[in-house]
């Protein structure tokens, strides 16, 4: 758990540690896993490339990117530039870049089957609620 936060956190910071300044990863290196990569393919993404499916959807290198006009679910808040991923067993994380005040929430519970989404959501809610906009 230590070890995928601190990744996160310097992925979500620029490539470098917060609290240290120690850059694991060059700003451009960090910018681009970041990325949605889907919207590199052109104005028409092809269906198989999104998500489920779902053209709402987008593909970072880290996972999911919410863009605008997804209707929200469980997993899926709606809010367009928050990345997620879900692994099998209840880890999940959060990125929600929140106007310039970002967001990172992770969730490590190795639990199954696999939560719903509901809890990193909530989590993701309740964070972005005492941070605000």
């Amino acid at each position: 758990l230590r070890d995928y936060s601190a990744f996160l956190l310097a992925v979500v910071s620029g490539g470098a540690d917060p609290t240290t300044g120690a850059r694991v990863l060059s700003p451009l290196s960090a910018a681009r896993m970041l990325q949605d990569l889907t919207a590199t393919l052109g104005p028409e993404v092809p269906f198989s490339a999104c998500p489920y499916g779902n053209p709402r959807l987008g593909l970072s290198c880290l996972g999911e990117v919410q863009r605008r006009g997804l209707e929200p679910t469980k997993w899926f808040d709606g809010v367009r530039g928050v990345r997620l991923w879900g692994g099998a067993a209840s880890t999940a994380f959060k990125f929600d870049p929140n106007g310039g005040r970002p967001i990172l929430v992770v969730l490590v519970t190795q639990v199954l089957p696999q939560d719903d989404g509901a809890t990193i959501s909530a989590l993701l809610a309740g964070v972005r609620a005492l941070v605000g906009p």
